[in-house]
């Protein structure tokens, strides 16, 4: 007895139709991951970066304070712990004017400002202002 065996190969192409659709959304897909971890990044580096420079402002803050309750302040190194990061600012006076440069940071970025003031009255008055 003889069979005829027919051999179809319809089911072969649907068959790798489908694999190399799923081959190709899965692609894209960990492209599309990729990508949005990149954005995640740049979002994080921005507001880290933005906490350092809040952080300086912080101390050069408490730095014209002091400048306004003693006209004789200076200090060599101003460190101040915070909530999120740490700050260092310093105070140089020649005369009635001051030199404060203040470093922020959070993790590992830093930001610095330098001010120069002057005290005129009782009352510090900011000259410049110099983000670094």
């Amino acid at each position: 007895m003889k069979l005829n065996i027919v051999k179809n190969n319809n089911g072969v192409a649907a068959l790798l139709s489908v694999v190399i659709i799923g081959v190709v959304a899965l692609l894209m897909a960990k492209n599309s991951a990729m990508i949005g971890r990149a954005d995640l990044d740049i979002v994080n580096n921005n507001i880290f970066s933005s906490i350092a420079e809040s952080n300086a402002e912080s101390c050069l803050e408490e730095a014209l304070r002091q400048i306004q309750l003693d006209e004789n302040y200076t200090n060599s190194a101003l460190s101040i712990d915070l909530t999120q990061g740490s700050c260092i600012v310093e105070v140089v006076k020649n005369d009635r004017d001051y030199t404060l440069l203040s470093e922020g940071q959070m993790l590992v970025y830093l930001k610095s400002i330098e001010v120069q003031a002057s005290l005129s009255g009782g009352a510090v008055m900011i000259d410049s202002w110099k983000n670094k």
